[in-house]
């Protein structure tokens, strides 16, 4: 019995040693297989992308094609593409064996406001967008009657005394009538009024029952042809229930 004893410590040390062996080739066969070809990055996928062209989004990238996919900080890829001015958030995930998806979540422009260098595009936030050519370039309403604290640049909040105000405004606006309004004039707070594409002039007054407001406004805008509207000088909603038109 003694004999048979002294033998088993070696068969133990032998399994032992034998799946250290295993284990240690198995993880170096792993690590050289993660940092093969067969991971090399041979696509950036973009997602949600409307108003920017993808082949921007991937220049935010800034990962080259042929990189292990492993090697990719998408942390960083993340940062550096949600710091473009027209993107408000952004996810980054590998699509195994050797793709690369971007998703993105872009700002949503809601009006524009003038500046000393021309029109900025800014979204409800009041985030500078991107600078326009002239504001045949766009249907968004423009802000007048604020004051720049300072010149934006686009990724930049623009600061202005009741802009938020005019951007409440313009969120306020029924779907059904965008396209009747061209301008928010912010100069007065408490005689605000809205312009229209037929030179037509909504005054709302202050803030107060905007929602109401509105929703009269929009009946208004609707139940009336275009041509009518060249007729029209004004339609008084500062009292809320209570519309006056004015014939010019």
């Amino acid at each position: 019995m003694a004999k048979g004893v002294v033998h088993r410590p070696r068969r133990r040390r032998s399994r032992a040693l034998a799946g250290l062996f295993l284990f240690l080739w198995g993880t170096m066969a792993g690590y050289a297989f993660l940092r093969s070809g067969f991971f090399s990055l041979d696509e950036v996928i973009v997602e949600g992308a409307i108003r920017l062209e993808p082949i921007n989004v991937r220049q935010l990238v800034a990962v080259d094609l042929g990189v292990n996919i492993w090697q990719i900080d998408t942390g960083l890829v993340r940062r550096n593409v949600a710091a473009h001015p027209m993107i408000s958030q952004a996810e980054v995930s590998r699509k195994l064996p050797s793709k690369l998806v971007v998703r993105v979540w872009e700002r949503q422009p809601l009006a524009a406001v003038a500046t000393g260098h021309g029109f900025l595009e800014v979204d409800s936030n009041g985030v500078a967008l991107r600078w326009l050519r002239g504001l045949g370039e766009t249907d968004l309403p423009l802000i007048t009657g604020i004051t720049l604290q300072r010149e934006p640049s686009p990724g930049e909040a623009v600061v202005a005394s009741n802009l938020g105000v005019g951007l409440q405004i313009a969120m306020a606006v029924p779907a059904e009538m965008r396209w009747w309004v061209t301008e928010i004039n912010m100069e007065k707070p408490q005689a605000i009024e809205i312009h229209s594409k037929a030179g037509s002039v909504a005054r709302l007054g202050d803030t107060a029952r905007l929602a109401e407001k509105m929703a009269v406004l929009a009946e208004v805008v609707v139940a009336r042809p275009a041509e009518e509207w060249a007729k029209i000088h004004y339609i008084d909603l500062s009292i809320a229930g209570r519309p006056v038109i004015k014939y010019r």
